[in-house]
This record gives C-alpha cells, sequence and structure tokens, in this order.
C-alpha cells in the first residue's frame, strides 16, 4: 500500500519497505531504504513543539524519525504489539494498534498506554 505525503517542497511517497522523496515533476531527491513494512508517515510542523521538519514513519513494529537536513533515520520506539496508524498533535504520538490506543510523549520518549480498544 503507497501512502503519499505532499509537502511545500517535495513529495514523499512510501511504499513497503522504502520511501522515496521526490521534488513535484517527480524526480527522485533520495530514498530512505531498508525499511520493514512501511504503515503509515506523518510529517512534523516546525514550531508546533516537537519533531519539527522531520517525517515520522511507522512500521509494523518500530516508530522511526528521518531528519532531512542530516538524511539520517533513528529508531525511538518499538513494541512487540502490531502498530497499524498513528497521528502527530505537538509533542505527542498517538499509535492504533490491535488493543489500545498509545500515546508517546517526543520530549520525554516514553509511551503512555490506554486501555481504549479502537473501534474499526
Amino acid at each position: 500500500m503507497k501512502k503519499i505525503l505532499a509537502l511545500d517542497n517535495f513529495l514523499v511517497v512510501g511504499s513497503e519497505d522504502c520511501i522515496d522523496v521526490m521534488d513535484y515533476e517527480h524526480n527522485t531527491l533520495f530514498k530512505i531504504e531498508n525499511l520493514n513494512s512501511v504503515h503509515d508517515m506523518s510529517y512534523g510542523i516546525i514550531g508546533d513543539g516537537c519533531g519539527g521538519g522531520r517525517l515520522f514513519i511507522l512500521e509494523l513494529y518500530a516508530v522511526k524519525v528521518f531528519d532531512f537536513e542530516t538524511k539520517e533515520i533513528m529508531e525511538i520506539y518499538t513494541q512487540a504489539e502490531k502498530m497499524y496508524s498513528f497521528s502527530k498533535k505537538g509533542c505527542d504520538l498517538f499509535i492504533t494498534t490491535d488493543e489500545r490506543i498509545l500515546k508517546f510523549n517526543l520530549s520525554m520518549m516514553r509511551a503512555e498506554i490506554s486501555l481504549i480498544k479502537p473501534i474499526f
């Protein structure tokens, strides 16, 4: 499943095992490779609190962050439970699993587990 984010200066196209960052003429600027089952992506808005200007990547069992300036990727959270989607607000990532919604705080680098079961 492909996911596309349209940002100010470029497009981010995610597929199963890599992400292409392209300009608006569809020229590939660079690739983020060696990913494991990309499920979702979110771009950190500059000035919203944490992670501005970075790409957050949700894999099946991990959350990674990509820095566009340094071109480095870092794993910031892993767990045994499958993760399916997420959203970002300020310093918090809200991650949906089969059994619960996790709130991961970027400033503390810690997850709080909610007992709320998602409704699908």
